[in-house]
């Protein structure tokens, strides 16, 4: 069921991002058809696929809210719900304050604290841990970070020095720098029309500050 339904989650993200480059009618169906099949053959989808992931469930939602039309009321809510479930979509929140969206922003904002709420209220001891304690912040908690199967810029470059500890500064400085440049570049597509390759800028900008990124996190390259 996971794996018919990250299936549908692909062609869909394909589909929405199509339409969202004003694709339309056989084009976009062929386009669908010929991005689908390439993509199979990727890693990060395959790995998805065959750990039975949520990310490709995770991208849609986000790619499904981001290409909702701005007049919408809710728009912003599915990023947010995204957040919640893992952490990096909380990139867009600053991307869509950049953009002037500030409604966007907010709903994004109050949707994940909603879901940071609702999990102190049926998993409390766990939510203190995890949120209370700083145990978010500990990269290691979920993972080896130097393992190769990490593909952020902490885990390059915990392996170019062979420590954790001693990357993390390195760490910080270069994503502070990712972050201006990735952010920047973001808005500046988005203001010159090029809305998709704005929030996919975004989206990456994310998987390469974030401590963690596993590679099946980059199914990001399908859109």
């Amino acid at each position: 069921l996971m794996t018919v339904t990250s299936l549908a989650a692909i062609g869909v993200t394909i589909w929405l991002t199509l339409g969202a480059l004003g694709w339309d009618g056989r084009r976009r169906a062929t386009a669908l058809a010929a991005v689908a099949a390439v993509a199979l053959w990727a890693e990060p989808v395959q790995r998805a696929l065959h750990l039975g992931q949520i990310e490709p469930l995770l991208m849609l939602l986000v790619v499904w809210d981001i290409c909702q039309p701005d007049r919408r009321r809710w728009k912003g809510i599915g990023i947010g719900v995204a957040a919640g479930i893992k952490l990096t979509p909380l990139v867009f929140i600053p991307y869509l304050f950049l953009r002037g969206k500030l409604r966007q922003a907010l709903v994004v904002t109050a949707a994940f604290a909603a879901t940071v709420a609702i999990g102190f209220a049926f998993l409390p001891r766990a939510s203190v841990k995890y949120w209370l304690t700083g145990y978010f912040l500990h990269a290691s908690n979920v993972g080896d970070v130097k393992s190769l199967l990490n593909q952020s810029v902490l885990g390059l470059v915990a392996r170019s020095i062979h420590s954790v500890r001693h990357a993390t500064p390195f760490w910080l400085v270069l994503s502070a720098v990712i972050v201006v440049l990735g952010l920047g570049a973001a808005v500046v597509l988005d203001r010159a029309g090029r809305t998709v390759a704005g929030w996919l800028t975004c989206e990456l900008t994310s998987l390469l500050i974030f401590p963690i990124s596993w590679d099946h996190h980059w199914i990001w390259v399908v859109p």
